[in-house]
């Protein structure tokens, strides 16, 4: 209904009752919002790739995508920090720029068995 793109994820929307089922990880608990960032293949062709990817396997055409920080500390802006989120989180794996994968040393042997 806004009839505007949001390619920075910086506008909310409201959500469509008969498609909350399929992106409920990234809708807000309390209204249903959400704030999308729309992916255009020409400007951002390899997320763009990822996402058309996710949706041939599962119908949806959508990513839950987040900042990379926790709770109270400012968004990861270096490789240092992105280290210290992944080493202070619940996370076991993350995907750096460059086809640089970091993983937790508890599942290291997971990884090295995969590649």
């Amino acid at each position: 209904p806004k009839r505007v793109t949001n390619p920075f994820m910086t506008i909310g929307f409201d959500s469509k009752p008969e498609t909350r089922h399929e992106i409920q990880a990234a809708l807000h608990p309390a209204d249903y919002s959400v704030r999308p960032q729309f992916v255009d293949q020409e400007t951002n062709s390899e997320y763009w790739e990822l996402i058309e990817q996710f949706r041939q396997l599962t119908d949806v055409a959508a990513l839950l995508n987040t900042s990379l920080n926790l709770h109270g500390e400012p968004v990861n802006y270096t490789t240092a920090d992105a280290v210290r989120t992944l080493a202070k989180s619940e996370l076991n794996f993350l995907l750096m720029p460059g086809d640089r994968l970091l993983c937790k040393r508890r599942v290291k042997a997971v990884v090295d068995d995969v590649i």
